[in-house]
């Protein structure tokens, strides 16, 4: 049954039932454009969909039915399967279609002509010997490109194009089975675009679940597949197996899980940390989603058959918690509560007491024997009365049972005669002087020459004893009373029986054709003959192996020489290793059973998950490939080394020797990457080992706690490269930027330094054409350690000793000065790099020359433009996000400053003084505020003071200062952007025109490469010059205002040309 709940009705239950005839629904999937259409898969197999909104609901099935249940459904367009119309031609159309996973296999229907095709079955779907079993499908548009994501059973996830099926991706990061795959939104459902759009979160049999950031993988058209091996993300928590995911469609980066740990976990993605943990269930779990209309409302169903629904924000856990699992006490546990309750009782009597229980005890088992003692009287501990239970069926289990008497025929008329006995003792008597014979050869002549040939006379003889009595005397019915024996009794009694009157052969014989011979009579055969044992041995062991006893079987065989047989046996049986250990004892090293047997092994061990036995097992069949595949799931470094010495085909060697490398660098085992690029013949990883020589001088350098000044670095790693023989070749740059975009280290440490030899290797490849490009990554690699100055003062004096300056970088950086006019961005980026690591460093001995070179360094026009662009235009969209209209009443808030704007964020400490005038005086006043884009009617001069460039506006200054000559007040701070265009106003029009002009004037100013926020640098610039009193005047300077100090020039360089954000800090120094 499948059950359609409304959840936007009021009531508590409204749902529609769908009866799937005697089927369990294992799958479920809404057609994404055609409302109320559901399609599912069964544990049996079948695949169907139905109107769940029509009012028969009538269920259709495929005519294709998997071999197992159907564990994954989901709808993708794609090609309808052969639809050929009575002319020909090909009416085949792209519609929305249902895609299958079961038993392996990806099967496509068509729920319109009821037609299927097994992908999995395309020539072009298998690129590799080994078909992959698919456990999960997920259908994905991302750009103009439709994909298949698959999860296979062996833990990787492949990326296929919708069209054709060809594979151009692969993610391997799980070794096991792929249990889910789920997508961040591309739109939350408040219509903004998803800041995880294209991030796919995975789970398998393992705990932890796996994000990958998909937005820069299919940027460049790639001929070959692509390999990732490390995750962005990893969420740790789940102390069992992640079954499903689901992404809140309400929250950017906020995911839900759930386990066989019978726990539900809300993950937040930004932070990589667990935030709500729901423990209401007690059982495995099996599904769960979001609400659709509520962003803190999950639900999550089990095996303890409920659906639970509930608030992440009410739950006081926030990580899963370890069940240990209740285990029911044993026997012994209340055996030992019984004896200690009879050894209390026992211990309150006295000796005589005692002694007299125990002779009645001793009186009792004389008396009863073996009868069963009486029940004793139940006590009013449940617990004993229980192990008093238990030991009564113990013992009768234990006791030696009596067998029956093998003459049932005959003790039974023993029974029934009981009173002529005396009778009976006569007949014998009298029998047995009949039949006496003579003593001597004359006595035994004479009664031969009286012996008569008629029978009837000892027929007679025979006549006068009953059958029961031809036990004690020589009578002809002795035969006919065993005969009735032999039916009445038991087969062990008969076999017995038999072989007392010598044909046990006949009993053999039946037992092998009803197949229940025993190791009693096949062990007796041996008293008739070595050739009959061996046969009955060997059918024996036939019928041990029929009964499932596989070793006793193989014991047998052994026994019976038919070694071939023993290890065929347990070979069919799955017991390879047994059979191993059974083949090297009894055959010969070349004996080709050998190589069978190791791959059965192998196939055993790959599939119960000992990768390790696996591998040697393929090694030891012969198989280098398929024990190199093993080896490379293991994931290890001596693993994959290993396993690109085994590989065969130079594909599968690149993408083990990649992997390897990727292991190489987050351990940061230096000796066994370059060991393993030196070792490839082909050279395809030379620049494996150029990156692997920067890596390890860098993270040298970053370890020491003071740069020691030494020759450059790119020198000093040229000297390594030719000492190890590695050529230095254009092609190898393509390489190191996918290694650097595939490659995701948990250490932020260890990942700077990996990014900063990416680049810094590329740098070194470029150095000799192309300078400027070469720069340019130098330029990103500094760009890195912006945020760590310690970090960027030890990179920038590793790679330029000398300082920055043109001449100086160029013969560090490309082995040749540069002009000493050259102003490539490139070059002034890493001047500003190097500016900011001298700000920041403890040990910079400041003079004026020193502080004009920083100065020089950081104040440029053109980039701080850029910078003030970029701010305000981000200002404007978080304003215009959070724009709601108000009434005039409603929107004033204290000091004059909107309620909107405080609660938009778009006001800091400053704004409350954007209401009063210079003087103090609210009335009206020039408005001298500086714009981004309008007239300038006040600007900074070349001296650093206020000047005008309108003649209007030049009557309307305001009047000088006390003491300095034709210096204006300095403009009061700029308005934030709310402020200035959003405050009072009904629409966003102006707003919206504002920002269209920002982008427009910043698409007109482009900066390709990175630089500080130099806004920053130019506070911090003038922290250092007030501290240490630089670019200090003369007094008689001071008096005829002709210059002004530099600390005021740059405060007011930074009010004016920097970011809004700064402007009070600037105006206190201005």
């Amino acid at each position: 049954i499948v059950r359609v709940w409304k959840t936007a009705s009021n009531q508590l239950f409204d749902i529609r039932h769908v009866v799937v005839k005697q089927a369990k629904v294992m799958s479920l999937a809404w057609h994404p454009q055609r409302e109320g259409l559901l399609g599912f898969g069964t544990d049996e197999g079948r695949v169907g969909w139905v109107d769940v909104l029509s009012q028969k609901m009538f269920v259709t099935y495929s005519d294709y039915q998997h071999r197992g249940g159907v564990y994954c459904t989901c709808w993708a367009p794609g090609r309808r399967c052969s639809e050929t119309e009575d002319n020909g031609q090909d009416n085949a159309k792209e519609d929305f279609l249902l895609y299958t996973v079961g038993d392996g296999k990806f099967v496509q229907h068509n729920t319109k002509s009821n037609k299927h095709e097994e992908i999995t079955s395309r020539p072009n779907f298998n690129t590799s010997e080994k078909k992959p079993n698919i456990s999960q499908a997920v259908f994905k548009q991302i750009g103009d490109q439709s994909y298949f994501l698959l999860g296979c059973e062996d833990g990787s996830i492949e990326f296929r194009c919708l069209a054709d099926m060809k594979l151009v991706l692969t993610l391997k990061g799980f070794t096991k089975l792929i249990q889910f795959l789920a997508f961040h939104p591309d739109i939350l459902n408040d219509g903004s675009d998803a800041r995880y759009k294209n991030w796919l979160a995975a789970c398998s049999n393992e705990t932890t679940i796996h994000a990958w950031d998909l937005n820069n993988v299919f940027t460049n058209s790639q001929d070959e597949a692509r390999i990732l091996v490390t995750p962005t993300v990893k969420l740790e928590g789940h102390f069992l197996r992640v079954i499903e995911l689901s992404w809140n469609c309400f929250l950017d980066g906020r995911l839900l899980s759930i386990s066989y740990d019978s726990s539900a976990q809300v993950w937040d993605l930004e932070t990589a940390t667990p935030l709500h943990n729901f423990q209401g269930h007690n059982k495995r779990l099996m599904c769960c989603m979001w609400h659709p209309g509520d962003a803190d409302l999950a639900i999550s169903g089990g095996e303890d058959y409920y659906l639970a629904i509930w608030r992440p924000s009410s739950q006081t856990q926030t990580r899963p918690v370890e069940r240990k699992r209740i285990k029911r006490g044993k026997q012994q546990v209340v055996h030992e509560v019984e004896t200690v309750v009879a050894e209390a009782s026992a211990s309150e009597m006295s000796f005589d007491d005692l002694l007299k229980k125990h002779k009645e005890d001793q009186f009792k088992k004389k008396i009863n024997g073996d009868r069963e003692s009486p029940s004793p009287s139940p006590s009013n501990n449940p617990k004993i009365d229980q192990a008093r239970e238990r030991e009564t069926l113990t013992a009768k289990r234990d006791r030696k049972v009596v067998s029956k008497t093998f003459l049932p025929v005959f003790s039974k008329k023993e029974f029934e005669n009981v009173e002529s006995c005396g009778e009976d003792c006569v007949k014998i008597v009298e029998y047995l002087k009949k039949s006496k014979g003579a003593e001597d050869l004359d006595e035994l002549s004479e009664q031969m020459k009286k012996m008569s040939f008629n029978g009837d006379e000892g027929q007679a003889a025979d006549a006068d004893i009953d059958e029961h009595l031809s036990l004690f005397c020589a009578s002809d019915k002795f035969d006919s009373l065993l005969d009735k024996e032999c039916q009445a009794v038991t087969d062990n009694a008969r076999s017995t029986l038999t072989l007392w009157r010598g044909n046990f052969l006949e009993v053999l014989q039946s037992a092998e054709s009803q197949g229940c011979l025993t190791d009693s009579l096949v062990a007796k055969s041996a008293g008739i003959s070595q050739v009959l044992w061996r046969r009955y041995a060997a059918a024996y062991a036939q019928q041990l192996a029929k009964e499932g006893d596989y070793i006793r079987a193989s014991e047998y065989y052994v026994a019976t020489h038919m070694v071939h047989e023993a290890i065929e046996v347990l070979h069919k049986n799955n017991l390879c290793l047994q059979a191993i250990v059974l083949a090297k004892s009894r055959l010969p090293q070349n004996d080709p059973m050998f190589k069978q047997l190791y791959s059965s092994l192998a196939l055993q061990s790959w599939h119960s998950g000992n990768l390790r036995l696996a591998a040697k097992s393929w090694a030891a069949a012969g198989n280098p490939a398929k024990a190199a595949s093993a080896l490379a799931k293991i994931d290890t470094k001596s693993s994959l080394r290993a396993a690109v010495k085994l590989a065969v085909d130079p594909s599968e060697v690149k993408m083990y020797a990649q992997l390897c490398f990727t292991r190489c660098v987050i351990d940061s085992d230096f000796e066994t990457g370059l060991d393993l690029t030196a070792s490839l013949a082909s050279g395809d990883m030379n620049w494996g080992s150029l990156l692997l020589i920067i890596m390890r001088e860098m993270q040298s350098l970053l370890s020491k706690d003071k740069a020691e000044p030494s020759e450059p670095l790119f020198k000093l790693i040229s000297n390594k490269v030719k000492e190890l023989n590695v050529e230095l070749k254009d092609d190898m740059v393509d390489p190191i930027e996918q290694f650097l975009k595939s490659t995701v280290i948990s250490s932020p440490l260890k990942m700077r330094c990996v990014k900063a030899s990416c680049l810094l290797a590329m740098a070194l490849l470029h150095a000799n054409k192309n300078p400027q490009l070469c720069l340019d990554k130098v330029a990103l690699c500094l760009a890195d350690f912006h945020k760590y100055p310690e970090e960027l003062e030890k990179v920038c004096g590793a790679l330029l000793p000398q300082g920055s300056q043109p001449q100086e970088a160029g013969q560090a950086l490309l082995d040749k000065p540069l002009d000493w006019q050259c102003s490539w961005q490139q070059l002034r980026s890493i001047q500003c790099s190097e500016a900011v690591a001298i700000l920041h460093s403890k040990t910079s001995n400041w003079t004026e020359d020193l502080m004009q070179d920083v100065a020089d360094a950081i104040m440029l026009e053109d980039v701080l433009l850029v910078q003030k662009l970029e701010q305000e235009i981000s200002e404007g969209e978080k304003a215009l996000a959070t724009f709601k209209v108000e009434s005039k009443d409603e929107n004033k808030g204290c000091n004059g400053v909107s309620n909107d704007a405080q609660t938009n964020g778009c006001v800091d400490e400053e704004v409350g003084e954007v209401k009063k005038s210079s003087d103090g005086a609210s009335g009206q006043q020039l408005d001298l505020t500086p714009s981004l884009l309008g007239t300038q009617t006040v600007s900074i001069g070349s001296d650093g003071n206020w000047a005008t460039n309108d003649g209007a506006a030049a009557g309307q200054m305001p009047p000088a200062a006390a003491g300095i000559e034709n210096l204006p007040p300095p403009p009061k701070q700029t308005p934030s952007f709310y402020m200035r265009f959003l405050e009072g106003k009904t629409d966003t029009v102006e707003a919206e025109k504002e920002l269209q002009k920002l982008r427009w004037v910043l698409s007109k100013h482009p900066v390709d490469v990175p630089y500080p926020d130099l806004t920053s640098c130019c506070q911090t610039l003038l922290g250092v010059v007030l501290q240490h009193q630089l670019g200090n005047i003369t007094a008689e300077e001071e008096e005829e205002g002709k210059k002004i100090n530099f600390s005021k020039k740059l405060a007011r360089f930074g009010y004016y040309k920097g970011v809004r954000t700064y402007q009070s800090f600037f105006l206190q120094h201005s």
